[in-house]
């Protein structure tokens, strides 16, 4: 403070008016230019804020219109995929009505063709067992009469050895 008190001292009061004057010249052109500048930023915000609201409601308006443009094209897409499905259904039943025929068909034709083979198979084993049956029997009748010739051998040589010790 008492700096600034000797700079005002040394300072002339009409150097020191001169240079309020000055600056008083200075501060309210400034100030006016500022107000020059307010006053346009204040257009600029005024035109800035129009431009975009309207903006927006050209943005709106565009959404809008977009919006309907593809619902309609949804609509039409859906109108197509349906037909399209049904077109589709309808081909697959047919095509599955004509495959399930024909395996019907073919079905009807393997059972017979089994069937048939089956019975010859049959035939065939039946002819078999009743050879190996056959064949199985005479071994049995073999067996058997060995068995029965062994056993009366065997009774005759026990006979005999009875015989042997009596006499």
């Amino acid at each position: 403070m008492e700096l600034f008190i000797k700079f005002l001292e040394l300072l002339n009061p009409v150097q020191f008016g001169s240079y309020i004057i000055v600056l008083w010249f200075f501060y309210s052109r400034l100030d006016l230019k500022i107000n020059k500048t307010n006053e346009r930023i204040d257009n600029l915000r005024d035109e800035l804020k129009q431009d975009n609201q309207n903006l927006r409601n050209e943005l709106k308006q565009d959404n809008q219109n977009l919006r309907n443009e593809l619902k309609q094209d949804i609509q039409s897409l859906r109108n197509e995929f349906k037909e399209d499905n049904q077109n589709l259904r309808n081909e697959f039943k047919e095509d599955n009505q004509s495959l399930r025929n024909e395996f019907k068909e073919d079905n009807q034709n393997l059972r017979n063709e089994f069937k048939k083979e089956l019975k010859e198979a049959y035939n065939e084993l039946k002819k078999d067992y009743e050879k190996l049956n056959n064949i199985v029997n005479q071994r049995f009748d073999s067996l058997y009469n060995l068995i029965f010739n062994l056993l009366n051998t065997k009774l005759n040589l026990s006979q005999q050895n009875s015989d042997d010790k009596v006499a």
